[in-house]
């Protein structure tokens, strides 16, 4: 007779977060406000793969852990629009579309001894609309120790900035605005990282020419209608990752770009893209299509 697992079955750390998926992706779902696997198997995949931290390896471990609770998870789908849990009854805090599941209005009182809506309140006397992220952290700890852990002192932060407008969808306090995208070829992993840095202007751009050098900068012409870029690669781990900057022509500063491949089955390979402190939420749009774009263009090499 098959039983479901229960949470200590599948879980780790006290958290009710699944156990093996690394202390990145642990923090990044934390600060995002998944606490327990059943908020974690009513979100969407692609939402969770956005956060900074999150990958397909730890993705994996979460999808193990739902099937063995019995929770099921969505590659796309998600609660209706305003639904912590798929009735259409609403939210107990502002959340944007796509956010994914916020904690309830309950469990904060529980916890820190005030509603959202009382929260939101007194960081409104306190002035706190005008304050960033970390003063209002700040503020929180100084002024209101009943809110406890550093944890609550950053949900009840995010929860004041998404119900006040200050803070949107792929828009975190460390990063600013950031997008993932992810794509599956069939190739091994060291063909995949092979075709990656042989072959540049497959994702970088036309005339991209790049040593994968630490200290290295690169430049990328403007062609077919898109701006040229530059860059300094940072980070260089073979079979593995690139982290480098991204600066298109006309950005203030550069974004952070992170190329991964990761083993995604039997002779398949994830190759993910991310970006992190983009200028706003228009170019967070654009870079995900064009970063789409670009691994549809190595895809497109694979030989069928």
């Amino acid at each position: 007779m098959t039983t479901r697992a229960t949470r200590k079955d599948v879980t780790g750390g006290g958290s009710g977060l699944p156990a093996g998926i690394g202390a990145p992706a642990t923090r990044a779902l934390t600060a995002a406000g998944y606490t327990t696997l059943e908020q974690l198997g009513r979100a969407r995949e692609p939402d969770l793969l956005q956060l900074h931290g999150m990958g397909p390896k730890a993705m994996g471990r979460i999808r193990d852990a739902l099937r063995e609770a019995g929770l099921g998870s969505s590659e796309s789908g998600a609660a209706p629009a305003g639904s912590a849990d798929g009735t259409g009854a609403p939210l107990p805090h502002p959340a944007p579309p796509g956010a994914g599941p916020r904690v309830s209005s309950e469990a904060v009182r529980e916890a820190t001894g005030r509603s959202w809506e009382e929260w939101q309140a007194t960081l409104d006397a306190a002035g706190a609309a005008e304050w960033s992220h970390k003063e209002i952290v700040a503020y929180l700890k100084r002024e209101h120790p009943e809110v406890g852990s550093g944890w609550w002192r950053q949900s009840v932060t995010v929860g004041y900035e998404y119900a006040r407008g200050s803070r949107v969808v792929g828009q975190t306090a460390d990063t600013g605005f950031q997008v993932g995208v992810q794509k599956r070829v069939p190739l091994m992993v060291a063909e995949a990282w092979e075709r990656i840095t042989s072959r540049p202007e497959l994702w970088l751009g036309e005339g991209a020419s790049v040593s994968f050098e630490v200290g290295e900068r690169y430049r990328v012409p403007s062609a077919g209608g898109e701006p040229g870029a530059s860059g300094e690669v940072r980070v260089v781990r073979p079979g593995n990752r690139l982290r480098m900057t991204w600066q298109p022509e006309g950005w203030a500063s550069p974004a952070t770009l992170q190329i991964t491949v990761t083993e995604a089955g039997p002779g398949k390979t994830s190759i993910g893209a991310h970006l992190e402190k983009l200028p706003d939420a228009e170019a967070r749009e654009a870079m995900r299509a064009r970063w789409r774009a670009a691994l549809d263009r190595i895809a497109a090499t694979v030989e069928k």
